[in-house]
């Protein structure tokens, strides 16, 4: 049987999110502490994504560059370069798809949950 890492990670994050508020639930009244908790591993999943999500295409960008006849030592040198031109073209994708809304959203939302909460 072939596991998929990320929906190996997924299930974890789930798996310990839930247990983690069933605890929270059954033991204590104050439930703030579970929105913030939750909150953050939703972030902190997001962010895991979106690193390897930016990894994968920077490393896909640096063999296409290897493979298209650029040497290792020019690949190094515009080493900053290039991750700047994959992090400018991932924003890109995000605006033309209209993602960044639903990025905005949350964000406002998780901010103003956390300064009511606070």
């Amino acid at each position: 049987m072939i596991f998929n890492k990320s929906a190996i990670t997924k299930s974890c994050l789930f798996f310990i999110l839930s247990c983690y508020m069933f605890n929270m639930w059954l033991l204590s009244t104050n439930m703030w502490s579970v929105v913030r908790f939750v909150g953050v591993v939703l972030i902190v999943g997001l962010v895991v994504v979106l690193v390897r999500t930016t990894i994968v295409t920077w490393i896909t960008v640096l063999v296409m560059l290897r493979f298209a006849g650029k040497r290792r030592r020019v690949l190094v040198v515009e080493g900053r370069k290039i991750s700047g031109d994959v992090a400018m073209h991932l924003l890109k994708v995000l605006v033309k798809e209209r993602s960044i809304v639903a990025v905005a959203c949350a964000t406002f939302l998780s901010s103003m949950a956390m300064v009511w909460v606070a």
